[in-house]
């Protein structure tokens, strides 16, 4: 009877386990085309400096200056060892240890975050948020946080940490338009981050971790504040002694914003959304973004329309 009895469980189970393993194969098939995906947009950036658009009125005269975005790249070997401190001490202590995420940081996230419905704790490495920069967006939701663990570990068996590292701090959003490091250092300051003090270098470190916040042009004071946390996890980690902390947190910070042209803000964001509209027209990429169907082919779409008009831009 028991044997009679476990031929029927068998039976009956045999239509579930085809279903069971239908569903997985199209999983498996559809993970595969997202690894395939993945792979074909992480690239090495091309390390270029980015100059104004300058547009020009009827009688040749400059009416506009626009910045796609403000950026001087800079080798990592060109940036000052405090900085890279200051970032690695205050983001990511275990960068050069981790695969591109960091477990016990996402278990401490997870915890934190149980009862809510979206992600509102951390736990991003660097190769993380370099992810979130370049190829995703910043959706607090617990599908991209997923895909952003896939595209970490994959840029981190395609380059090296330095190389990675470098990609980071050439990138990073340092609020009005100003991208990278070096970029922050000539926009804020008006000279380049190598002759910046340890104390103006920890300020504008300050921006990233919340750019809109910590946007020393409208809240100077909330970016003073963080800076000084910052030169406190310097002398946490002994790279500089208290009596330094306090000197570098005495010391004057005094912006000289760089400034330019736009006397037709509003005219000139038309300009530039119309030459936009007319690259993706001509390259045939907004009839490939209007024909697709799959999100993330999409996004893969936006993002190499944007790489090629930044391209144009550039010549």
């Amino acid at each position: 009877m028991k044997q009679l009895f476990g031929y029927i469980v068998i039976l009956c189970s045999i239509p579930i386990l085809l279903l069971i393993g239908n569903a997985a194969w199209k999983e498996m098939a559809k993970a595969e085309q997202y690894e395939q995906l993945i792979k074909r947009s992480i690239e090495l950036p091309e390390v270029t400096s980015t100059s104004p658009i300058t547009l020009y009125d009827a009688n040749s005269k400059i009416f506009s200056e626009e910045y796609t975005e403000w950026s001087q790249p800079l080798a990592l070997e060109e940036i000052p060892e405090i900085a890279k401190q200051l970032f690695i001490y205050s983001e990511d202590e275990s960068f050069y240890q981790h695969i591109g995420f960091d477990v016990s940081a996402i278990a401490r996230a997870l915890i934190a975050n149980k009862s809510e419905q979206s992600i509102q704790q951390g736990g991003s490495t660097i190769t993380q948020q370099l992810v979130r920069m370049r190829y995703l967006t910043t959706d607090k939701t617990y599908e991209r946080k997923l895909m952003e663990l896939f595209y970490a570990y994959e840029i981190e068996k395609s380059f090296s940490k330095d190389e990675i590292f470098e990609m980071y701090l050439n990138e990073m959003y340092f609020s009005n338009q100003v991208y990278g490091i070096g970029a922050a250092a000539t926009f804020y300051f008006n000279r380049p981050l190598s002759k910046l003090s340890i104390a103006e270098i920890a300020f504008i470190s300050a921006i990233p971790n919340n750019p809109s916040l910590y946007d020393p042009v409208v809240h100077f004071e909330n970016t003073k504040s963080r800076q000084e946390r910052l030169i406190d996890k310097l002398t946490e980690h002994r790279v500089i002694t208290a009596d330094e902390a306090n000197t570098f947190k005495n010391e004057p910070i005094q912006l000289n914003i760089k400034q330019k042209a736009q006397q037709y803000p509003s005219y000139s964001t038309f300009v530039l959304q119309e030459l936009k509209w007319l690259i993706a027209e001509q390259t045939g990429y907004r009839e490939k973004i209007d024909n697709t169907s799959d999100k993330l082919e999409k996004e893969f779409l936006q993002l190499e329309l944007q790489k090629k008009t930044e391209a144009i831009l550039r010549q």
